[in-house]
């Protein structure tokens, strides 16, 4: 896997991809969604009467992950964000997953300095607050 790779144009030929790889592996598939919720702000009182999960699971926003993801021990994943760059944990890191926690997953790192490493992976808190939307987004997943 860290001599190879798939490009694809779009989030969409990523999904598919995806789903494709998923299903080679032997196991279930766990599947991890998203909390999502608005940011309160008194500049934007209207999203009070807005219900989040109607709204905030349909999107699919670059540079935020899906509301649903479907991962197996075994599958390979690739970091989004630079979650520790002291221990080179950074975008496009590319890693294994190795166990499937609630709450965490426990990774070995295969690309880099550190291939080898077993890293655990909590949940991350994403925002996304522009001048295109009318309000402030949170999501947390991994």
């Amino acid at each position: 896997m860290r001599e190879h790779c798939i490009l694809a144009r779009t989030s969409n030929d990523v999904n598919q991809l995806n789903v494709q790889m998923l299903a080679m592996l032997p196991g279930e598939a766990h599947i991890y969604r998203s909390s999502d919720t608005f940011y309160e702000s008194t500049d934007h009182p209207d999203t009070d009467d807005i219900n989040p999960p109607k709204i905030l699971y349909g999107l699919n926003i670059s540079g935020l992950p899906n509301h649903e993801i479907h991962l197996k021990v075994g599958i390979p994943v690739v970091l989004l964000r630079n979650l520790d760059p002291s221990f080179r944990l950074c975008n496009r890191t590319c890693l294994i997953i190795e166990q499937l926690g609630q709450n965490v997953l426990q990774e070995r790192i295969i690309t880099g300095r550190n291939i080898g490493q077993k890293v655990l992976i909590l949940h991350i808190d994403l925002a996304l607050s522009t001048e295109d939307t009318p309000f402030a987004l949170k999501w947390r997943q991994f």
